[in-house]
Order: C-alpha cells, then structure tokens, then sequence
C-alpha cells in the first residue's frame, strides 16, 4: 500500500470512529452508562445494526471487494509481465547464442581463407614482378611483351570475409570492409592494366606497376594482421594495419634489395602510423 493510500485508509477509519465517539457520547448523556450499555446489546443482538446501517455496509463491502479485485488484476498484471519479459530475455540470449555460434564458426575457418587470400596476393606480386622487370629503360611497358597470367580472386576467401562481416561488431566491420575494398579495388587496376596493355594508345608506365604492387602488399598485409584473430591469438579483430606492416611484407613475398628500398621510400613503409590506401589513381 502506497503512503497516499494508507493516507486516505487513515482518515476514513478516523472519521468512522469519530463518529462512533460522538454516538456514544450523546447516548451515555441522554441514557447513562447502563442504559446505553443495555441499548449496544440488544441493537446488536437483534442484528438491527444491519438494518441501520446496510446502505453503508454494502458500500464498505463493495469497496473491499472493488480493492481486492483491482490487487488481484494487478498481480495478474505483473505475473503476465514478468512471463512475457522472461519470454524476451530467452529470445535475446537464444539470439545471442546463436550469432556468437556463427562467429565462432566464422572464425575458425578464416585462417583458411587468409592463406587463400595470401596466396592470391603473393602470386598477383610475382606476376608484377615480371611485368615489372620487361620494362624497358624509358620505364615503359612494351606492347610487344606478354603479360602473365594473373590469379582470379578466391572466392572462399571473399565469401568466408562476408560471412565474417555478419557476425563482427560496428568497430570490427570498419577493417574487414577496408580489407574487401581493397581487394576489389587491387583486382580492378589489374583488369584495368590487362585491358590498357591491349590498347596501343594506352601507355603503362614503371610508377604504375610499383603501385600496383603496393596493392598486393596491402592485401598480404590485412591478411597477415587477421591471422591472429583467426587463430584466437586475440580476441578482437584489428582496427587497421600500419605502414611498418606492409613494409615487413616486402621480404615474405619475395621483394629485397633495391626494389623494396625503393618502394619503402617511394610509400613511406615506415613506422606505426595507420595505412592509408592509395585508392586514388
């Protein structure tokens, strides 16, 4: 019960007995104590009380019963609600069971895709190495020179990055989103060096292959900072590589010597500082 209702409970049992007092007075100043006790029991041993009073007591009865209906509804109310909040917390915990399910499973098959992913990379930089090494001394690719096959992009690997996508948290998706474009982004100047070395107005230059490569060499280089999260090395996935890692890559993928001074000094590979891809041509 509520202090406003004890409030009003309070002042209706005050004026009740009030009233009773004031009865009781006049009838012991007109009848005396004796009489007036004589009179209490046979009013009430006659059951006239009933009588006297039946407008108030069925009023009285009506209220009691109205309050404990209105408890009783009340309590139901609560019953239901907490039935129904029991109901959403399940469904929430099921829910989160189950996407932390698909995470895990998610995160157990992507070193797999990584190694896919690697090897794509490392074979797209072997292809630009050749490339590379028939241009001529005007830093020119020849027309005349055959361009390698290239790799396609594994499609596990891609699918296996959605997939992960799906189930990381807003902070996560941030890396793996950049780690998808970047690929896309790696594929289409590759599509785009094929198609501008069959074109005879179209001239590629030395720079061009460079950065290409670099493309590749960011691509190794997400990989590799997405290992330890797939092997459970750590538990979050990386907010970003910096440019020390892709210079680190340099050597795993076969690229020492002048070349990679070269490319070091040309995009900065140094230090902690967070990548920031070249996606502009």
């Amino acid at each position: 019960m509520t202090e406003r209702q004890r409030f009003f409970a309070g002042l209706a049992a005050g004026i009740f007995i009030l009233a009773v007092c004031i009865e009781a007075v006049r009838a012991i100043a007109e009848r005396g104590w004796v009489g007036t006790f004589d009179g209490v029991l046979w009013w009430l041993g006659r059951f006239r009380w009933l009588y006297d009073y039946q407008t108030f007591l069925t009023g009285a009865a009506a209220v009691a019963a109205a309050t404990f209906s209105i408890r009783a509804v009340r309590d139901q109310i609560k019953a239901s609600d907490k039935a129904v909040q029991r109901q959403i917390d399940h469904a929430k915990q099921l829910e989160a069971d189950r996407r932390d399910a698909k995470r895990a499973a998610a995160r157990a098959t992507l070193p797999l895709a990584l190694s896919a992913i690697n090897d794509y990379a490392r074979e797209c930089i072997q292809s630009l190495l050749t490339v590379l090494d028939a241009c001529q001394p005007g830093r020119v690719l020849p027309k005349t020179v055959i361009l390698p096959t290239f790799p396609s992009v594994p499609s596990e690997g891609i699918s296996a990055l959605k997939e992960m996508v799906e189930f990381s948290e807003p902070p996560e998706r941030k890396f793996i989103s950049l780690f998808l474009t970047s690929i896309q982004v790696q594929r289409t100047r590759i599509l785009g060096l094929i198609e501008g070395h069959q074109n005879p107005h179209h001239i590629i230059s030395e720079l061009n292959i460079k950065r290409y490569i670099v493309d590749a060499l960011e691509i190794y280089s997400q990989a590799e900072g997405l290992y330890g999260f797939g092997r459970g090395k750590i538990q979050r996935i990386p907010d970003g590589i910096t440019y020390e890692q892709i210079g680190q890559s340099l050597g795993k993928v076969g690229i020492y010597d002048d070349l990679a001074e070269e490319l070091t000094d040309l995009y900065g590979l140094t230090g902690q500082k967070k990548w920031a891809p070249p996606f502009a041509a």
